[in-house]
């Protein structure tokens, strides 16, 4: 049954795999994989090699291949985790329970979306699987050949995702103190073992980035400190220490809300139940379920802790909640063995009837969400386009994760267009990678004396991003859509304008992936810049009228797309309606509770309107999110003093004007 269910999942993800890249890292872990490159940190070199091995498989395109590394990943953390559950019950309330670990696994959102594309997260959620079921019988008292596999295997883990490192730690410690304990000798040689491994593992790193092009060289770990700075992600913790790790309870119930809602997507309400019932049937299973309900409820704890506390910035994109979703469906499994066994002679029946409506539930959010991509491939033909528009010898700077992936895929392993110098604004500061990169494409040229030189010194294009470009970059891909004037004949012209932009913009996303939700978010991301880009420093009366057109497409393509409300609510209040400037951010706020900015408009244009009350929540709200924003301090005192609280307002006031004496809000206060 095991072993049945993983070629059946095997089956059907390979079915929705994208034919080429998809969004976000895809791009970059195959171009890395592919070219046995140094992916982004924490470095992933197991991954790497397998991404190597899986890229010579003579089936499709090489991206294609690269996910069905993931695909088979995902059959075998299904195939362990059901055979982690017979360990339980061999008889046939076993075999049902087995049957529903499988299953709610290889349904479940989380899990099927990483096993169709090519990312870390199911090599990883597979070493857990083996992990997790090494680690339980040793516990239970196996021989040493259980305990040095638990070694070779954990040492191999630790050249996967961060969050393994987080979750074997304790349980893998506990073990092998409980077994020293009662006499056995092979746990002396585990620890050596292990680091042994894992240090061998991440040599990779080093050793691939003396070797390869700059371009799929990030951090270059060369050195044992640059090693340890690219395991530990220092970079990551340096960009994203306003995100991470947050203390004020308003961000950590939004964050939590966002996850639990993923998981739910995952899972289903009746699997949720089944796992509470796993969870309190466990400990009465001996040894074995004692250790298996210890593991599993760590697992839950800590995982949840990791999506909600230390990298919430992976919410949206769905790139947390892997490994709990792999300890709930085993659980749930469990749950499903004990319903068996407490319903009598009919218990496997009903415990099957359960399992299936289980299933049933999460696939009816799984299927729709992953199956719409898997004949799309915007993300490659939206780099096909930017490269397409750039001049020869022309560099693209990009600060999108998704466009950054599918232009270093297109360039390294397609070898399309290596006269282009694709340059990440993240990584400029890593001025040898931006150098090197540039040079490739110039091999002739002289390299300019500064960062700024080197952007200035040839044609240039750019994409859309969350700020504006350097002076005389122009928009990559949509740039040839419409060009914002400051007059426009006619209000008709402004329309057939804006509905040539949008109409364009969709025909780099036609095909089945026109649905996807990561494609949408994308689509209004961009017509969000354009629409900004063409405001300008002062809008005009037809910039602004062909800005809230584009935003209200923006918002039609992708509801959930905060920004594109926030910069609506912006539009509105510039044309003087600040009631719809209102009702606009609102949704801004509804879709993400935690959005600066929305907060921050909020409070403007409720003091504007003269409703302190409600400037004064926003400002508040907006405050402890962004505690350094001087706009969001001057807002919090104008609200504090129009209330009558003058020492609250006289204590924001100093505090903005000390962070950003010239910020606009600042300069607006008396």
């Amino acid at each position: 049954m095991p072993l049945g269910a993983a070629f059946a999942a095997f089956a059907v993800y390979v079915l929705l795999a994208p034919a080429s890249v998809y969004w976000l890292d895809s791009g970059e872990l195959t171009a890395a994989g592919a070219a046995l490159g140094v992916p982004h940190p924490t470095g992933f070199p197991l991954y790497a090699a397998m991404a190597r091995m899986a890229s010579l498989f003579p089936v499709g395109e090489i991206a294609f291949r690269i996910s069905l590394l993931s695909a088979f990943c995902a059959a075998l953390t299904i195939y362990v985790a059901a055979r982690v559950v017979l360990l339980l019950d061999d008889g046939l309330g076993g075999v049902v329970g087995a049957f529903a670990t499988a299953a709610m696994l290889a349904v479940s959102l989380l899990l099927m979306r990483h096993a169709t594309v090519a990312e870390v997260y199911t090599p990883t959620a597979a070493f857990l699987a083996l992990t997790l079921y090494l680690l339980i019988r040793v516990g239970a008292g196996a021989d040493a050949r259980y305990g040095l596999a638990l070694a070779v295997v954990v040492g191999l883990g630790l050249g996967l995702h961060s969050s393994y490192r987080l979750l074997v730690f304790i349980p893998m410690a506990v073990v092998l103190v409980i077994r020293l304990r009662h006499g056995a000798k092979w746990p002396v040689a585990v620890p050596a073992l292990t680091f042994g491994i894992a240090t061998a593992c991440h040599a990779y790193l080093p050793l691939r980035s003396q070797a390869t092009a700059a371009a799929l060289d990030w951090g270059h770990p060369r050195t044992l400190g640059a090693l340890l700075d690219h395991v530990r992600a220092k970079s990551i913790l340096e960009s994203f220490e306003n995100e991470m790790f947050a203390t004020e309870s308003e961000r950590l119930f939004a964050a939590a809300g966002e996850f639990l809602v993923s998981v739910v997507d995952s899972l289903g309400p009746v699997t949720l139940l089944l796992v509470v019932v796993g969870l309190l049937w466990l400990p009465k299973r001996g040894r074995l379920g004692g250790w298996l309900v210890a593991t599993l409820a760590l697992w839950i704890v800590v995982d949840s802790v990791y999506a909600v506390w230390i990298n919430p910035m992976g919410l949206t994109d769905l790139q947390n909640g892997t490994p709990l979703v792999l300890a709930a469906a085993i659980a749930a499994g469990a749950g499903t063995v004990a319903l068996s066994q407490f319903a009598g002679a009919v218990g496997p029946m009903l415990a099957f009837a359960v399992a299936a409506v289980a299933v049933l539930l999460a696939s009816l959010t799984s299927f729709p969400q992953v199956a719409v991509a898997r004949a799309g491939d915007s993300p490659l033909r939206w780099a096909e386009a930017a490269l397409d528009q750039a001049p020869p010898r022309g560099s693209i700077l990009v600060t999108n994760d998704s466009t950054a992936a599918s232009l270093l895929y297109a360039t390294t392993v397609l070898g399309a267009r290596p006269d282009s110098a694709i340059l990440v604004r993240q990584l400029l500061a890593d001025r040898e990678r931006s150098e090197s990169v540039w040079a490739a494409a110039h091999p002739h040229a002289k390299i300019p004396a500064s960062m700024a030189e080197l952007l200035a010194a040839v044609p240039a294009i750019w994409e859309p991003g969350r700020d504006r470009p350097p002076r005389g970059f122009a928009l990559a891909a949509a740039a040839p859509l419409f060009e914002v004037k400051r007059a426009l004949p006619s209000a008709a012209e402004q329309e057939s304008r804006v509905d040539a932009a949008v109409g364009r913009l969709r025909r780099l996303f036609d095909g089945d992936d026109a649905a996807d939700a990561m494609a949408r978010r994308f689509q209004a991301q961009t017509l969000t810049q354009l629409a900004v880009q063409g405001l300008g420093s002062t809008p005009s009366k037809a910039s602004l009228e062909m800005a809230a057109r584009i935003l209200e497409a923006a918002v039609a393509i992708d509801p959930a797309h905060a920004r594109a409300w926030v910069n609506r609510g912006s539009v509105a209040s510039m044309r003087g309606d600040l009631k719809s400037a209102i009702e606009y951010t609102e949704r801004a706020v509804v879709v993400e509770p935690s959005h600066v900015g929305a907060r921050i408009n909020l409070a403007r244009f409720y003091l504007a309107l003269r409703k302190p009350d409600d400037a004064d929540r926003h400002a508040r709200f907006a405050i402890t999110l962004a505690p350094e924003s001087a706009s969001a301090l001057a807002l919090g005192s104008a609200s504090a003093h129009a209330l009558g609280d003058r020492e609250r307002a006289g204590r924001l006031a100093e505090r903005a004007r000390a962070i950003d004496p010239k910020n606009r809000d600042v300069k607006a206060l008396r």
